[in-house]
């Protein structure tokens, strides 16, 4: 019994590997060619990656964050994906619905050290394409 177990872990261990495997390599690949992504990860002085924040109630992790004219870009990436038959716009409205409020508390806090103008985006690779908030 224990070994039937061992193997079915086995097993689905790799099975589950294979898949990620795949998923990753495909958002990466969708990197090479996409304007979006060149345009986030273009050389700016002001950027911030994994960058840690604070306000006397929360501590946040921003993806990425940097400002460009005068507007302080805090952009969050997400590794999801269309589901199956989901259209892109239903996607969208999807990752928006689940994001919004986070992203929303990160300006709340970053505004207090900024003091700019914000724009909020989620960065999905899946679709190669921002999406504001």
């Amino acid at each position: 019994e224990i070994s039937l177990w061992l193997e079915f872990r086995r097993v689905l261990f790799r099975s589950l590997l294979h898949t990620y495997t795949k998923q990753v390599c495909q958002l990466l690949q969708n990197t090479k060619q996409d304007k979006v992504f060149d345009w986030l990860f273009q050389y700016r002085e002001s950027t911030q990656v994994e960058a840690e924040y604070s306000d006397n109630s929360k501590n946040i992790i921003i993806d990425r964050l940097f400002i460009e004219d005068g507007m302080l870009w805090i952009i969050d990436f997400k590794t999801a994906s269309p589901t199956k038959g989901e259209s892109i716009d239903a996607f969208i409205e999807r990752q928006k619905n689940s994001h919004q409020e986070q992203l929303l508390e990160y300006q709340e806090i970053l505004q207090n050290v900024f003091k700019l103008p914000t724009k909020l985006a989620l960065y999905c690779p899946a679709i190669s394409q921002l999406i504001y908030l």
